[in-house]
């Protein structure tokens, strides 16, 4: 490389020489470009566009030598340099090279009782096929990112350089996490009926056949007897990484309030699959593609009426997400079709079964004024076909919505939110935040009226090592869609990370 650099200032030296003895100008007609590393040709040849036609001069050519450089450094080359090998500039055609770092090999450091050798090549084959090609940057920071989203370890990589042969060797040490991680938490976001307080914890067990797959466990039990049970895996296919996973939850339920003289009962049993893809990585954007089908039991029994009511549902979904954000502004989204069939498996014609079809859209927005207020803007869109069962509504009221009303307060098969807050941290060495915020929304049900609910509401959230907390104080603004509504609510929750 040193060799062709050194051509290369011979060569705009005695160019400048030679120029110096001529009175004709010599115009550059074209400029071609060669490398091994891979960059978008059509954008460069826009930025060398501007040198087309100009009189060759050493100082144009030193020009055209910074540009190119720039061009690939910014693009995942950093140290790459262009040079002008010895040539005749023949009808104005200048050929330019561009060197680039050269990656030799990528060397794993891995603890096989965690992470096991088949799975380790199935993991990061895809960064074995970058050896003995112009090294990326771009492509190894993405590989990189895509491998550490798995959760069940952190990696540490480093470059080893050889500057004599100008070879660089990567060496990529696997950290292996707590291989148990488990929370614990307690909150009142449920329903009166169903019960307002909550405990529950989460196990969740990384890299549970050493081979970066991943088992979670949730439970949580409600005042009035509401248990609910969550099992998920998922297991990574290959280097993308594409992900299978698999979801079971189990929940049963015995009303309380108005509904026990009925003798309410329920349970409810959902089995999913699907397949996550990370479509894309980098420092400042992340974009995932997630295909699934799943499967819904809901049974409801009124026991002081011997009646029961029975009904399956299945459906299939994709959803899109995506976030993106540097020092100042944070940008975030999702978007999920689902099409799907209920299914009335009583006499009872309570329900109207058949297809129907769901889009579900969100995007968050947020910007940070200094380091200690930021704005955020939360918008969330649901559109139905037909009229939905209650667990495919959308929920317009609760600690994850409209914070003034009870989380059963209103629900409908089409529906809108939007919340707009502040986010004050006062605290540089402390993990305390409040935000003040507004909230509004409305949902329309078939054959049911329109319905628009409005709040306004203070929150805190604290953090310390393991332990977090937040608590919401918030007020209906406006007139409130139901008599029976409350002025006001308080949501709360607390509980520790244990391995944080």
């Amino acid at each position: 490389m040193h060799k062709k650099l050194f051509k290369t200032l011979a060569f705009i030296s005695a160019l400048a020489c030679s120029f110096s003895g001529y009175t004709k100008n010599f115009h550059l007609e074209d400029i071609q470009v060669r490398s091994q590393g891979s960059v978008n040709p059509s954008k460069l040849k826009d930025i060398l566009k501007g040198f087309i036609g100009k009189n060759i001069s050493a100082d144009l050519l030193q020009q055209i030598i910074n540009e190119v450089s720039d061009y690939y450094r910014e693009n995942g080359y950093p140290g790459s340099l262009a040079v002008i090998p010895e040539q005749t500039i023949s009808r104005g055609i200048l050929n330019v090279e561009v060197l680039t770092p050269h990656l030799n090999r990528v060397i794993i450091i891995n603890d096989r009782n965690y992470l096991r050798k088949s799975a380790e090549e199935r993991l990061f084959y895809k960064l074995k096929t970058l050896e003995d090609n112009a090294l990326n940057l771009d492509d190894i920071s993405s590989y990189l990112l895509k491998l550490s989203d798995l959760g069940s370890f952190d990696l540490k990589a480093e470059f080893n350089t050889d500057n004599e042969n100008y070879l660089d060797n990567l060496h990529i040490n696997v950290q292996p996490k707590n291989k148990i991680d488990f929370l614990a938490f307690s909150d009142n976001h449920g329903t009166k009926a169903s019960g307002k307080y909550r405990f529950g914890g989460v196990i969740k067990v990384n890299s549970l056949t050493s081979n970066a797959d991943n088992l979670s466990l949730f439970y949580a039990r409600s005042s009035q007897k509401q248990n609910n049970y969550s099992v998920t895996y998922e297991f990574p296919l290959n280097s993308h990484p594409t992900i299978v996973g698999i979801i079971i939850c189990l929940s049963d339920y015995e009303l309380g309030k108005e509904y026990a003289a009925l003798g309410a009962k329920g349970t409810a049993q959902t089995y999913e699959m699907y397949l996550k893809e990370p479509v894309h990585r980098s420092n400042e954007t992340k974009i995932d593609f997630l295909l699934g089908a799943r499967y819904r039991d809901l049974k409801d029994e009124f026991s002081n009426f011997d009646l029961q009511f029975n009904k399956h549902s299945t459906a299939a979904y994709g959803t899109l997400t995506f976030e993106h954000k540097n020092e100042r502004f944070f940008l975030s989204g999702f978007a999920k079709a689902t099409l799907g069939r209920l299914y009335a498996d009583d006499d009872y014609n309570v329900i109207n079964d058949g297809s129907f079809v769901i889009g579900n859209f969100g995007i968050n927005a947020g910007y940070r004024f200094n380091e200690v207020t930021a704005v955020e803007l939360r918008n969330e869109l649901q559109l139905a076909s037909t009229a939905l069962e209650g667990s495919e509504q959308f929920l317009a009221s609760g600690a994850d919505a409209v914070t003034a009303y009870d989380p059963s307060a209103v629900s409908g098969d089409c529906g809108a939110l939007s919340s707009l807050s502040l986010a004050i941290s006062p605290f540089k060495n402390f993990d305390l935040s409040f935000k003040p915020h507004l909230d509004a929304a409305a949902v329309k049900s078939r054959n049911f009226k329109y319905v628009d609910i409005y709040g306004a509401g203070l929150s805190a959230e604290l953090k310390y090592h393991g332990f977090f907390s937040s608590l919401d104080l918030s007020t209906v603004i406006g007139n409130k869609p139901y008599k029976d509504c409350d002025d006001g609510q308080i949501f709360f929750r607390v509980g520790y990370d244990f391995f944080n």
